[in-house]
């Protein structure tokens, strides 16, 4: 069932006319960096197809490791580089415990022009189905900023 709803949110987002036109003069190949949270982590962008994006994050909280992969969506706003996206994936945790569920994302980023360097604020707030006893089911503390290398 919770495979299902998942598959169907996502056919909707890929498939959605209001999502379905995308500027592309904010894009890039991949990049990797850093993203600090309530924690810090090292974080990995692969574009797939504009304005499809690949995001591997793993990160260190509070004596947890935590793994995220999201799809992204990204969209042109404003200036040239600076972009809002959106996206589902999933995030895993490890510690004394197992922690795993579906995570959202929601942010903005700027990709300079002329250095390979590309700055995002992002919330990621996750639902943890499966889950230890000290953590809440919703984990929404989740907001982070990140500098991240353009790799191309």
């Amino acid at each position: 069932m919770k495979k299902s709803v998942f598959a169907i949110i996502m056919a909707f987002l890929m498939s959605s006319p209001l999502f379905a036109s995308h500027g592309q003069s904010g894009g890039f190949g991949s990049a990797i960096g850093v993203r600090g949270a309530y924690g810090i982590g090292l974080s990995y962008v692969q574009n797939i197809s504009e304005p499809l994006y690949f995001e591997a994050i793993g990160m260190i909280e509070s004596g947890t490791l935590f793994g995220s992969l999201l799809f992204e969506i990204k969209n042109d706003i404003g200036p040239e580089g600076l972009r809002w996206f959106y996206g589902v994936g999933g995030t895993a945790g490890i510690g004394e415990d197992f922690a795993l569920g579906p995570t959202g994302v929601l942010g903005i980023e700027f990709n300079f022009s002329d250095v390979p360097l590309n700055f995002t604020l992002d919330w990621q707030p996750t639902i943890f189905l499966v889950k230890s006893p000290d953590l809440d089911g919703f984990y929404g503390r989740s907001l982070g900023v990140g500098i991240r290398w353009v790799l191309n």
